[in-house]
């Protein structure tokens, strides 16, 4: 009788179980269920799963698995980009975090410049928070990055994004807007 014996996966983030469903009249259903680890890469899935079998004359069979693994927590746009900023104007830049399932925003960090933004965090549980974020460029010119760690109630790890731009002296922001 035919039978699978294993799923084989070469990728890590990919876990494969079978199960025999029905045999009969020359004929065997198998269900064969694939999982995504939670330490998958955020992205296009395209790989093979290798059904082991008893036959000799066909001991691999080739499995194709496509798909997406979308993150719990979605923040839009990933990369702030803050332009041309001129020292100590305050300016004012919006983000979206989406979840799957209703969260709490509990915190926020920041890396680099902690007292270049202000950003008040709603108390309440949601899908999607609106995030308005007041950026305070500090006096040192050049490129300025930044790295955030958003703090979500019930997940152990932050999530992370960045912001981008360039701080100028007023007289260079104005004469490269002209």
């Amino acid at each position: 009788q035919w039978q699978i014996r294993e799923v084989r996966s070469r990728n890590t983030g990919l876990k494969a179980d079978f199960k025999e469903l029905s045999r009969g009249n020359g004929r065997v259903d198998y269900e064969v269920t694939v999982k995504v680890s939670p330490e998958a890469k955020i992205g296009s899935i395209q790989d093979s799963l290798v059904l082991v079998t008893n036959d000799s004359s066909n001991a691999n069979v080739s499995l194709r698995v496509e798909g997406r693994v979308e993150a719990d927590i979605q923040v839009t746009p990933d990369v702030l980009a803050l332009g041309k900023m001129t020292p100590g104007k305050e300016s004012k830049v919006t983000l979206i975090v989406k979840s799957k399932k209703p969260v709490r925003l509990e915190g926020i960090a920041f890396s680099e410049h902690p007292d270049a933004f202000k950003v008040e965090l709603p108390t309440d549980e949601k899908l999607i928070h609106v995030l308005s974020i007041v950026v305070t460029p500090p006096d040192s010119m050049g490129e300025f990055h930044e790295t955030f760690n958003l703090t979500v109630a019930g997940r152990p790890q932050p999530v992370k994004f960045e912001a981008k731009g360039k701080v100028e002296s007023l007289t260079t922001a104005q004469d490269s807007s002209n």
